[in-house]
């Protein structure tokens, strides 16, 4: 945890008032007077009993999931949190925010410990046999992250030489599979903090991970950091559930269609991430909207070595 609050002290934004609408028909929020939770379609019994979600977000993925440099959570996911947090039981106050990692974020679902994730879950096929995905909200890819002076231009250019990144992840898997065979030669690590120490110290050449991430790294610290392409990789990102959850998936869904008919998940990525302008990669075009609904690749699409554009 403390090296997650080092990393949010460099990298903490201030965070505006979430916003506020009108209570819909995805979830009633119980009165002090009604002993029961009304919902369409209904919530697991034991989230109704409990009154109030275990999500488990990243604390260390700004801007979507971050610690703040006072401890709070902060970032575009969290804010979709609350507002599920809103709709289900009339409080954004009414979620219990709990840490995970890329590597460990599965076992937290599995285990119970949470009772979904909206973590920057990539989907993929593989995936999708373990834990069922929601409608995709967010579509994404991998990019490489350099120092400012790197003399790296593109993937050719790390061939035979040490890249960070997490063993297994999206990255991974399409790097291992579309670059020459034998060349990609990656540097594994547990965290966003080990992969920028890897860079730092000189054991990696670049670090790769989400244009998400690295873009507001690169915003953050323009001088130090440049983004290199193209976006490979791309898939969509969704909230997971445990396998066979129907009810929590469904509700999800629900609530997400909800968001974007409200423009809500728009108005809160508008808040959280930077525009264009000043991350450098047009993030708005890959959020899911009422007239452009994202869709899950196919196994076959998300591998194709020509699953990859331009930065910009």
């Amino acid at each position: 945890m403390e090296r997650l609050r080092l990393f949010a002290l460099v990298l903490a934004v201030s965070i505006a008032t979430g916003l506020c609408f009108a209570t819909v028909s995805v979830a009633q929020p119980r009165s002090t007077s009604d002993s029961n939770l009304s919902s369409e379609p209904p919530l697991p019994a034991n989230v109704v009993s409990r009154h109030r979600f275990v999500a488990g977000v990243k604390c260390d993925f700004p801007p979507f999931g971050y610690l703040t440099s006072s401890g709070e959570h902060a970032g575009f996911e969290i804010d979709v949190v609350r507002e599920f947090a809103k709709l289900a039981f009339g409080s954004k106050d009414a979620v219990t925010l709990t840490c995970v990692t890329g590597t460990n974020r599965f076992a937290y679902l599995e285990s119970g410990r949470v009772d979904f994730l909206m973590a920057t879950v990539a989907y993929l096929a593989s995936r999708a046999e373990i834990v069922d995905f929601s409608n995709p909200y967010f579509e994404s890819g991998g990019v490489l992250l350099v120092p400012k002076n790197s003399p790296i231009k593109g993937l050719t250019d790390i061939q035979n030489r040490p890249v960070a990144g997490f063993q297994g992840d999206s990255n991974d898997q399409w790097l291992k599979r579309c670059m020459p065979a034998g060349t990609f030669n990656p540097v594994y690590v547990s965290d966003v903090n080990q992969q920028l120490e890897a860079l730092e110290s000189g054991r990696a050449v670049a670090i790769d991970e989400d244009a998400a991430l690295l873009s507001y790294l690169v915003y953050k610290s323009p001088m130090k950091y440049r983004l290199v392409g193209p976006e490979f990789g791309i898939t969509t990102w969704g909230v997971a559930v445990k396998k066979g959850n129907t009810r929590m998936l469904s509700w999800l869904n629900a609530a997400l269609a909800r968001l974007v008919e409200t423009n809500t998940l728009t108005a809160l990525f508008e808040k959280d991430v930077p525009g264009p302008e000043k991350i450098g990669i047009a993030l708005s075009r890959f959020l899911a909207t009422k007239s452009s609904p994202l869709q899950n690749p196919t196994n076959e699409e998300y591998l194709s070595c020509k699953n990859a554009r331009a930065l910009n």
